[in-house]
């Protein structure tokens, strides 16, 4: 494979077993109970901070997929940036936008369809309406389904997190996103998600 997903699960590992075993000790200094009280401050203050950003007018600037606290959620946040009229932001422009601001988000569809179909209520009557259309790219198939974007937007949190990076990372959020239309860009077609 020519891209990312090469390195999907599945991948024989290229590190030496002394750097495992040493990875596994520091952890075990470390603490698994620690590590997740890290992870989980660190995901509650993003996430209570993006919930609270808000256009002129009032509405979210950002929509969050899964739990809205912490509690039952792991360190990945999955949200789009929404425009003052609540249209999504394409993720491929905020993967773009974000990576010349210096910042590393996973951009693209959800991994489990399910999970997608959920995101964007996608119904069980919708896809069979489509089930036999012949639709062949995944533009076609958003086109299809009425959907203004492919995917989502993830911002992950782990043991090598820390907090220097959050208020960068919601200050671009505010000053790139609020109060911003959502206008069609020319950005290329979909080849995977």
């Amino acid at each position: 494979m020519d891209d990312e997903s090469a390195y999907e699960d599945g991948t024989l590992t290229s590190c030496p077993f002394r750097t495992w075993r040493s990875a596994c000790r520091w952890v075990g200094d470390l603490g698994v109970e620690e590590i997740h009280r890290r992870v989980r401050c660190l995901t509650g203050w993003t996430l209570d901070r993006l919930t609270a950003l808000r256009h002129s007018n009032g509405r979210p600037v950002v929509r969050l997929y899964g739990p809205a606290g912490t509690y039952r959620r792991g360190g990945t946040l999955a949200f789009n940036f929404l425009d003052p009229a609540g249209v999504m932001v394409d993720e491929r422009l905020v993967a773009q936008e974000s990576a010349a601001a210096g910042f590393s988000l996973r951009t693209g569809c959800f991994c489990n369809p399910g999970a997608g179909e959920g995101a964007f209520a996608i119904s069980e009557r919708t896809l069979r309406q489509i089930r036999h259309a012949e639709l062949t790219t995944i533009d076609e198939y958003l086109s299809a389904l009425s959907l203004p974007t492919g995917g989502a937007v993830r911002v992950s949190f782990g043991l090598a997190s820390n907090a220097s990076t959050r208020p960068a990372f919601l200050a671009f959020a505010e000053a790139t996103y609020t109060d911003r239309r959502a206008a069609p860009l020319p950005l290329p077609p979909r080849l995977t998600c």
